[in-house]
């Protein structure tokens, strides 16, 4: 696990992660 500035990891009702990108 790992954490960004502007990049959150978004999880999904079948476990998988996609990172996104966040503005501001």
């Amino acid at each position: 696990m790992f954490w960004g500035h502007s990049i959150i990891v978004r999880g999904h009702c079948d476990g998988t992660f996609e990172p996104a990108e966040i503005a501001g």
